[in-house]
């Protein structure tokens, strides 16, 4: 159960980095509209930079995480086999 715990902390976190980099862009893009270019296009280059490389971490960090929980689920799944085994076993000793 630890393992499941570890990952939904995981997964909370990476949903709150996912959200900042929403909001990061966001305030990027106040006050900038189609007739409106306060932003120099030096800095939304750089901006866009810094966003895509963030990013690419979470979504690297998104990518982990589902290993992580493959991986647990296929542990999961070996040990209701070996309970599912055991039953069967005792059942025939118990005839």
């Amino acid at each position: 159960m630890a393992d499941f715990t570890g990952i939904e902390t995981k997964l909370q976190e990476t949903e709150m980095k996912f959200t900042a980099l929403g909001q990061k862009i966001d305030h990027e893009m106040e006050g900038t509209s189609a007739t409106d270019n306060r932003i120099p296009v030096e800095k939304l280059l750089t901006n866009l930079q810094e966003v895509k490389k963030e990013y690419t971490e979470v979504t690297e960090q998104l990518r982990q995480l589902r290993e992580e929980q493959k991986t647990a689920m296929e542990n999961i799944l070996q040990e209701f086999q070996a309970v599912g085994t055991t039953a069967e076993q005792l059942q025939k000793q118990q005839q």
